[in-house]
């Protein structure tokens, strides 16, 4: 399994977000630990084993998958994590298809995620940016799938109180999003776009897990949402 790294992509995540530097955090909602001795790092981990995955274009499906797990890491007080998600049971068509270095029918997505308002008014709407910064190349046989940019899943979850999991989940269909606008830290309205090209050029994605996942907060920790 690969581990999740860092470095240059920190400022590339800031780039696509449009933040600076001095102002990463403005406007933009945190995840904090509760100071019920709660220390950072903070993990959260949902699954779904019997999870349909589907990449599709507005042509119809790209990829199909059985099996949905994330794993998100938050070092600090921020908006900004990282991701680790393991989906199962990859294919394309009659084709099984993996990331590099990984095993039959898997693939990793490992990266940033940030937490962005979707909505301002009348009341706030907290998502979780995908990022999938470096292009991401899956392997179905002789056919290459690669995949970029940012997909938004909802949370649904409370917003500045003390928990211990939450919602999320990933909605589209026929390279459509179901949402796939958010505010940036200066307020401006932005949208996420996904790629994919699976040999006909880059065009509009979208990606569609069919059952909403419950992330568990681990080690005994409890965090805020903060809004």
């Amino acid at each position: 399994m690969r581990r999740l790294t860092v470095g240059g992509l920190m400022l590339m995540s800031m780039l696509a977000l449009g933040i600076t530097a001095t102002s990463a955090s403005a406007f933009l909602p945190d995840l904090h630990v509760s100071l019920t001795g709660g220390t950072y790092p903070v993990h959260a981990e949902g699954a779904c084993a019997a999870c349909i995955t589907e990449l599709t274009s507005a042509g119809g499906v790209i990829l199909s998958a059985l099996g949905f797990s994330v794993l998100y890491l938050f070092a600090e007080l921020s908006a900004l994590g990282l991701y680790h998600a393991h989906i199962k049971n990859v294919q394309k068509g009659a084709q099984t298809c993996k990331t590099p270095g990984d095993g039959t029918g898997v693939v990793l997505v490992e990266e940033y995620v940030h937490l962005v308002f979707t909505e301002l008014a009348p009341g706030l709407k907290v998502a979780a940016l995908y990022l999938i910064l470096n292009p991401l190349t899956i392997t179905c046989g002789t056919v290459h799938v690669t995949v970029k940019g940012s997909v938004l899943g909802a949370y649904a979850g409370a917003l500045n109180s003390c928990i211990t999991e939450f919602k999320v989940n990933l909605l589209g269909e026929k390279g459509k999003q179901n949402i796939f606008r958010y505010e940036d830290n200066l307020g401006n309205s932005v949208a996420a776009e996904l790629l994919a090209d699976f040999g006909t050029g880059f065009m509009k994605a979208a990606l569609n897990v069919n059952e909403e996942i419950t992330a568990k907060v681990l080690e005994n920790k409890m965090v805020e949402v903060l809004g």
